[in-house]
């Protein structure tokens, strides 16, 4: 049990880690999800 808690400590940290690494590395990058042009189904409005 403590090896299996101490591995998920270890991946948690792992990700924190690589997510702030990234948010040094890309500071002004904003993800998009669904661009515009992905929803071509999209109906006008009403």
């Amino acid at each position: 049990m403590g090896i299996l808690l101490l591995t998920a400590s270890f991946i948690h940290v792992v990700f924190q880690a690589a997510s702030l690494l990234a948010a040094f590395a890309h500071p002004s990058h904003i993800v998009i999800y669904a661009p515009r042009g992905l929803l071509p189904c999209r109906r006008d409005a009403a």
